[in-house]
């Protein structure tokens, strides 16, 4: 669902991602809504995420691990209908691979109600570097003296995430005072010659007025 008109959230999340057969990732977010009308939000939204490569990984590289992101975008519920809405957003970031580009769009469904609110939604992403730069990854393990190295491309994905939203205090029907969020998800990466995948457990805290 969306806010309603001239109505505001902000949303503090945290999350974990272990990667399949690679380094995981730590992730915290905020995020703040603002309803343009009955049907429509408006958002912006700043991350922050480290990669965790292994202990071994981690002794045999100088790089930068953190990444930074900032992302705007919309939330369309058509007919503030209680089960769907779509959404589409731009943002961008830097890491030690270079700045880059995002666009992501993807669709939220849910069983709106008072108490307990499940969900569970889809997105698809690209991401294009700017000013891409190499990135060491470690020892080659075939070639103990030799070091890898990687260079940002136009990287396509997807995620699947499904939790609940558990909202407390306040009138069904008005804003909550604190909602609690929690959520699990799939996400899988690909640059057309190597493919990443990574399964998430998050949690978030947001207050609506």
């Amino acid at each position: 669902a969306t806010l309603g008109a001239k109505k505001t959230s902000i949303r503090a999340q945290g999350s974990s991602h272990a990667g399949i057969f690679g380094p995981g990732v730590l992730a915290g977010a905020l995020q703040m809504s603002h309803g343009l009308s009955e049907t429509l939000d408006v958002q912006a939204q700043g991350s922050f995420l480290r990669v965790m490569p292994s202990a071994e990984q981690a002794e045999q590289i100088d790089t930068d691990r953190n990444i930074t992101t900032a992302r705007v975008g919309l939330k369309l519920n058509p007919e503030r209908n209680r089960w769907f809405a779509m959404t589409a957003g731009l943002g961008g970031g830097t890491s030690a691979g270079g700045p880059f580009f995002a666009a992501d769009a993807g669709i939220i469904f849910a069983i709106e109600n008072c108490y307990f609110v499940p969900f569970w939604s889809i997105s698809a992403f690209v991401s294009e570097p700017i000013d891409a730069r190499e990135v060491e990854l470690g020892t080659n393990p075939d070639m103990p003296t030799t070091t890898n190295v990687d260079t940002p491309k136009t990287t396509g994905g997807n995620a699947i995430s499904w939790g609940a939203k558990l909202p407390l205090g306040g009138r069904c029907g008005e804003p909550r005072p604190v909602t609690l969020l929690a959520g699990m998800s799939v996400t899988s990466l690909d640059d057309g010659e190597k493919g990443a995948g990574f399964f998430g457990l998050g949690v978030g805290l947001e207050t609506s007025f």
